[in-house]
């Protein structure tokens, strides 16, 4: 999962995608890179379990074209020390969110 996230149109995508599903075409718009890139890192984020198509559209010409979302509700990772996420809550937006911290050597 790591691997295929540690390219910035990677991560552009991905968020991309949370923001609703889209075909690669309209994400290589909206990234700004072009459609062999999206395909890499679609590939590469598919792989990971992270993205998966979710239904087919037609395009005006009337080509079948995958839409793209995420499998799974967004996560966020804090990394640091505990008692300090003061605002996390706020800066993600999630009122369901769960902080989870682990304290010790480990």
């Amino acid at each position: 999962m790591f691997s295929a996230l540690s390219s910035d149109v990677a991560r552009s995508i991905l968020a991309e995608l949370y923001r609703g599903p889209t075909t690669k075409s309209e994400l290589a718009d909206r990234v700004g890179t072009s459609i062999q890139n999206v395909n890499y890192h679609l590939d590469k984020l598919v792989r990971a379990d992270l993205v998966g198509v979710v239904d087919q559209w037609y395009s005006e010409k009337g080509v079948e074209m995958d839409v793209f979302a995420p499998d799974h509700e967004p996560l966020f990772l804090m990394v640091g020390e505990c008692g300090r996420q003061e605002g996390v809550h706020d800066a993600v937006g999630d009122r369901d969110a769960r902080a989870v911290s682990r304290s010790g050597g480990d």
